[in-house]
């Protein structure tokens, strides 16, 4: 288990009483919401990196053939390439 901090927010006093008398566990909820916000940022950071990454690829041929597998750097049986 992770270990927790007490820490304080401002909440719009309307919110809290609605959460409240829903049940809601204020500190829960705040935490869950925190989450998915700090996994949307990774992941769109992680996009942004990731088409950083592949536009300097297309840039630089020699990069992208690199990267790829030797099975992706074989030709295939049909074409002018001699089959391996």
């Amino acid at each position: 288990m992770l270990h927790k901090v007490r820490t304080s927010v401002f909440i719009d006093r309307e919110i809290l009483e609605k959460a409240k008398n829903l049940g809601l566990n204020v500190s829960q909820c705040c935490e869950n919401a925190l989450r998915l916000y700090i996994q949307a940022i990774e992941s769109s950071n992680s996009q942004i990196t990731k088409n950083e990454s592949s536009k300097e690829n297309s840039e630089n041929p020699e990069a992208l053939e690199m990267e790829k597998s030797p099975k992706e750097k074989l030709v295939g049986r049909a074409g002018f390439e001699p089959a391996t």
